[in-house]
């Protein structure tokens, strides 16, 4: 896996599309094999 590392950190208001939109970039980067994490702050807590 030679990829360079990336982070792509979207900010708004909820209720923005921020999680749909996240989520339809990682079906077209894995599609493309590049290996993605999803990071929720609905779903990751502290």
């Amino acid at each position: 896996m030679k990829h360079l590392g990336a982070i792509l950190w979207l900010t708004g208001l909820s209720g923005a599309g921020k999680t749909t939109i996240a989520h339809n970039l990682d079906q077209k980067l894995q599609t493309r094999s590049y290996p993605t994490e999803i990071l929720d702050g609905d779903i990751v807590q502290i």
